[in-house]
């Protein structure tokens, strides 16, 4: 039986980096989910596209090419908030209730586990650049109501929400104010 090789044997293989730098993405790593791959990407130690043919050679995929591999009938099947939040593209149904799925880490286990029982289709997941799912998302994930609603934007609206109500409490607070004054000083004009 051949042993596979882990990610960060081959990355430092291949010279991209050293074996400090996958100790210290290993020690950042700990106590949580996260890929060693994306953590070494966020560290800008590699770069997405570098991740990406390191994966292809790893796990023995093809990088897929998005441009010949898409259907419009999966358009909507996922929302485009998952689909940036994954960093994955539907390409299209297969037989047997079997989704293609491109994934800029398609051993990504949460992600394949929340995506089937979101669309309730089988997922397979196939390796394709971060950078070409990016791209695609916006042109071929059509904009929709849950993208609206969903975690991120509910985030972001919370945010603006927020904003103008204090603007509108410091307009209010101000008129106020200067409502009080002049009552006042009108008043004890009147008195004098």
């Amino acid at each position: 039986m051949v042993k596979k090789q882990r990610l960060g044997e081959i990355l430092i293989q291949e010279g991209l980096v050293n074996q400090a730098d996958v100790d210290q993405a290993l020690r950042t790593q700990v106590g949580g989910n996260r890929r060693l791959g994306h953590i070494l990407v966020g560290m800008k130690l590699i770069s997405a596209d570098q991740l990406a043919e390191t994966l292809s050679s790893q796990l023995g995929l093809e990088i897929c090419d998005l441009s010949n591999s898409h259907s419009s009938e999966v358009s909507g099947v996922v929302p485009r908030y998952l689909c940036r939040r994954y960093s994955v593209l539907p390409l299209g149904f297969k037989k047997n209730n079997i989704l293609d799925m491109a994934m800029a880490d398609p051993c990504d286990e949460e992600a394949i586990n929340n995506l089937e029982q979101y669309t309730g289709k089988v997922i397979q997941p196939l390796l394709a650049r971060q950078s070409d799912i990016e791209r695609a998302i916006p042109t071929r994930v059509p904009l929709g109501m849950k993208d609206f609603f969903s975690p991120q934007s509910n985030i972001t609206l919370t945010r603006v929400g927020v904003g103008v109500c204090l603007a509108m409490l410091l307009f209010l607070g101000g008129f106020t104010y200067r409502y009080v004054a002049e009552t006042t000083y009108g008043l004890s004009l009147i008195h004098i």
